[in-house]
């Protein structure tokens, strides 16, 4: 009721005001202009009103209806804080819901956990007791003999899709040792007799009763008829344009960046990488059955290994340029070990190990091709080393050494 009596007043006010100006203004001049008054009253008028305490209430341009008892102003704040209500309970519903979410997963991962650490407690503490109670073990063995044959299976059809998706975990598989174990004692408990006396390599060529006299001996030495053939790098190159896809899985050595794998090596437009690398050497080590027999075609067992001995999957492969530095001989898998000159010539340092370095000697031989040396690494830590100038080849001076041992 106040609200309306302002405006009657106000509209009141307003109309006495413009005709007074009006009658005013018609005894002075009659010819005066009643629209240019009005504008003048109504801007007179509306500093009023903007000056007015009641003019929210009365803003005609924003609510159009001057009686509207709810101005404009406060209608705009309500919309507002509705709209800002909205807004914090959309928030705050999607900050539950990922909260729960989290608290799910959390609660997931922990029932995981102890499942795997009850199950490997329970594995642990079965596998104690089958090694400590003899009765317990003796159980076991007798009633899973029978299961061990059918698990295994089930057990490789079930990974032959995890195989095929990765096939390089075959690569896994074929190594004799995954991690090295930085705080291995060396053996120490045999005696380095074989080495003593040992002043150069014997030459034990057309020696055929090498069971009887050398086998388990130690005592280093060569023959020069064990290969029948010399297999030189052109036929390295044509073993492997045949069998490409076989020999990508031989793990690869080099000591050039550029060269990291056989088809740098062979290049089907047949670079010469041997002359433009000097000081070229490559190690190729094959530990996969497939790869043994591809390569015994070309380096078979030498003739002094006894026919009941088992001769290791494991073998390497050197190819070495004239110019190819110094390199140390790899660990065999057995620790007899045969070394195959097939082309080429290299020679060899056989440096005795720790143990037996205070009684025996260093002592070389010079290996030439179709040449075939015997040594023990229990006694005796091999270097192959660059030929000399003057006993090079100078027509086929790229060395292919083929390494093997046996038990």
């Amino acid at each position: 009721m106040d609200e309306d009596h302002n405006h009657q007043e106000t509209l009141s006010i307003f109309t006495n005001e413009c005709l007074a100006v009006a009658r005013a203004s018609r005894n002075q001049n009659p010819e005066i202009n009643l629209p240019i008054i009005f504008s003048k009253v109504w801007e007179k008028f509306s500093n009023l009103h903007q000056s007015s305490p009641t003019r929210v209430n009365n803003n005609i341009s924003r609510c159009g209806k001057p009686t509207t008892p709810t101005s404009c102003l406060s209608r705009d704040n309500q919309t507002y804080r509705k709209k800002l209500k909205l807004k914090e309970s959309h928030l705050v519903s999607i900050e539950r819901c990922t909260k729960s979410k989290l608290l799910r997963i959390m609660s997931l991962a922990v029932n995981l956990l102890e499942g795997i650490f009850i199950f490997l407690t329970c594995l642990v503490l079965f596998y104690v007791i089958i090694v400590l109670h003899k009765p317990t073990q003796a159980f076991v063995s007798r009633n899973t003999q029978d299961l061990i044959y059918p698990l295994m299976r089930a057990l490789r059809l079930l990974s032959l899709p995890v195989i095929r998706q990765f096939p390089s975990i075959t690569e896994i598989y074929e190594e004799s040792c995954l991690i090295s174990n930085p705080n291995y004692l060396s053996i120490n408990n045999y005696d380095c007799w074989p080495c003593e006396n040992v002043r150069e390599v014997i030459d034990l060529t057309g020696f055929s009763n090498f069971s009887t006299n050398y086998y388990h001996g130690g005592i280093p030495f060569i023959v020069k008829d064990a290969l029948r053939y010399e297999v030189d790098i052109e036929k390295m190159r044509k073993l492997h344009s045949e069998n490409v896809g076989i020999l990508k899985s031989v793990n690869f050595l080099s000591n050039i960046n550029g060269i990291r794998t056989l088809e740098d090596v062979f290049p089907i437009n047949e670079t010469k990488i041997f002359e433009k690398y000097k000081n070229l050497h490559i190690a190729l080590k094959i530990n996969q059955v497939k790869l043994t027999r591809l390569f015994r075609k070309y380096f078979p067992k030498p003739y002094f290994i006894p026919m009941k001995t088992e001769v290791s999957i494991q073998h390497f492969l050197f190819l070495d340029n004239f110019n190819s530095p110094t390199y140390s001989l790899p660990l065999t898998e057995f620790a007899n070990v045969f070394l195959i000159q097939a082309t080429g010539s290299r020679p060899v340092v056989l440096i005795p190990t720790e143990k037996c370095f205070k009684n025996c000697k260093i002592i070389s031989v010079y290996l030439q091709h179709r040449n075939v040396l015997f040594y023990n690494w229990l006694y005796w830590h091999p270097k192959s080393v660059p030929a000399q100038s003057s006993n090079l080849r100078r027509d086929n001076n790229i060395s292919v050494t083929y390494l093997g041992s046996f038990y």
